[in-house]
């Protein structure tokens, strides 16, 4: 499956497009950006062409050689992550990301009455 999403003529980044665009702005081959991040240069290849999802370790060794912020591309990885777990069923993918979205903000304010209490 790729990964080339399009909503309102927009083009949605993904971590393929992110790889492909900073390696040709930085005038690198495949095989040397691989060589570079220690990924196997078809793995790369894959990355970039939306068939496969890097790892959060090598998505951090991927923004520490660009020097891309570290928060905005776990992001876009982890939009990635959620787009590709769930489109297979897109008819139940939006109301499960509805309440995963419930649950989070429900975590989010436990972990920060905990911080409070602790403080």
């Amino acid at each position: 499956m790729t990964f080339f999403v399009k909503s309102n003529n927009i083009i949605l980044n993904t971590i393929g497009n992110i790889l492909k665009e900073h390696r040709k702005k930085n005038n690198l081959l495949i095989r040397e950006l691989a060589a570079e991040i220690e990924i196997d240069p078809a793995l790369l290849c894959k990355y970039e062409n939306g068939y496969r999802l890097p790892t959060k370790e090598q998505i951090n060794k991927i923004a520490e050689y660009f020097n891309i912020n570290i928060n905005k591309i776990l992001t876009i990885w982890l939009s990635d992550k959620i787009v590709y777990e769930l489109s297979d069923d897109t008819e139940n993918a939006l109301g499960a990301m509805k309440v995963a979205e419930k649950k989070f903000k429900y975590l989010q304010a436990q972990k920060e009455k905990e911080l409070l209490s602790n403080s």
